[in-house]
């Protein structure tokens, strides 16, 4: 209890203060924040960041999310930003977290300051954190959560990264958007769950999709035969899909990205990717699809005659598969099964 009050204490003297020190402090100790919500077009209000409590969605600028809360939703009367703080967030009758559908951005941040952060929905078709925007509406979400400790002797402040979860009994996370961008950043040590389908979901009209899982995350989604990746995304008109993905991630696909149009796929593994039925899939059409493993193992699990652990396909663009030295890419359901597999004149999403 006493580190807690410490640690609110000197959260609020870093928010509020406006001494030199307490400054160059606050420039790291809210970098995520206040530099998000600028990079939205949100203005960052210390006070209103002080007075975290549950909240729903149906707000505009920045809003906090703390404590034991019932189902967040609603849908905002402008750009908002919600930041979970030492936050538990859970229903039992639809999805935990959910805007409904305007042009506004829209983000999901989380921020600690010792407890982790936990949304989850055990409702049958319910979701851990659905975002959605029309038009040119931003959509991110980022668990890169940090805890800052004060240890006397040892400096102002350590950061450490806090275990998260995101679990849904159908998603974890689950995006929408249009013409605008859609960043989903998993943060080291994270765990984003879909029981019966995709972990994290994530679709565009035209806008662009940035993905990226930190080495220590793990990304999983159903093991139900076809029905859950455990990362899926899907530009339908020219988006382009790109990222790095450090941590681990299982799913049937793994990971199964797509873009029809122009759009382009541009991917780094760095983890475990681990399919029951095929690891990795990247589909375009006429734009150029490029998956680089530069580190990890890619297997597929799969029987003779199911997917490749890679199948790169592309339509009219150009393909290209690279595999750093020590990598391994395998597929171990029998003498038969393929490792990697490259298509030519195919479409994508």
């Amino acid at each position: 209890m006493e580190r807690r009050s410490v640690q609110q204490n000197l959260r609020g003297q870093l928010l509020n203060s406006t001494s030199s020190s307490s400054l160059k402090a606050r420039a790291f100790a809210v970098p995520m924040v206040a530099g998000a919500a600028m990079m939205f077009g949100i203005a960052y209000d210390p006070a209103t960041a002080e007075a975290a409590a549950c909240t729903s969605m149906t707000a505009s600028g920045t809003v906090v999310v703390s404590g034991a809360c019932g189902p967040q939703t609603g849908t905002p009367t402008g750009n908002l930003s919600v930041y979970y703080e030492n936050a538990t967030v859970t229903s039992s009758t639809g999805n935990a977290v959910a805007n409904g559908s305007s042009a506004n951005n829209i983000q999901a941040l989380f921020w600690n300051f010792g407890s982790p952060n936990s949304i989850v929905s055990s409702f049958d078709t319910g979701s851990g954190i659905v975002l959605t925007a029309t038009g040119s509406g931003l959509v991110s979400v980022s668990t890169h959560d940090i805890d800052q400790t004060y240890i006397p002797g040892s400096g102002p402040f350590i950061y450490n990264e806090i275990t998260s979860t995101i679990t849904g009994n159908l998603s974890g996370i689950v995006t929408s958007a249009a013409a605008g961008a859609t960043t989903i950043d998993i943060g080291a040590s994270d765990t984003i769950t879909g029981n019966k389908s995709h972990a994290i979901s994530a679709s565009s009209t035209s806008g662009s999709i940035s993905l990226t899982t930190a080495a220590g995350s793990l990304v999983r989604g159903s093991v139900v035969s076809g029905t859950g990746a455990g990362i899926f995304a899907a530009s339908s008109a020219s988006g382009n899909i790109s990222g790095n993905i450090a941590g681990n991630v299982t799913g049937d696909w793994a990971v199964n990205l797509g873009t029809s149009g122009t759009g382009t796929i541009n991917m780094v593994y760095s983890g475990n990717v681990t399919g029951t039925d095929g690891a990795i899939k990247q589909a375009t059409d006429q734009g150029n699809n490029t998956l680089s493993v530069t580190a990890g193992t890619v297997t597929t699990t799969g029987t003779v005659g199911g997917n490749a652990s890679i199948l790169l396909s592309v339509g009219t663009g150009t393909g290209n598969i690279t595999t750093a030295a020590g990598t391994l890419v395998q597929a171990t359901g029998g003498s038969a099964a393929i490792g990697i597999s490259a298509i030519s004149g195919t479409s994508g999403a």
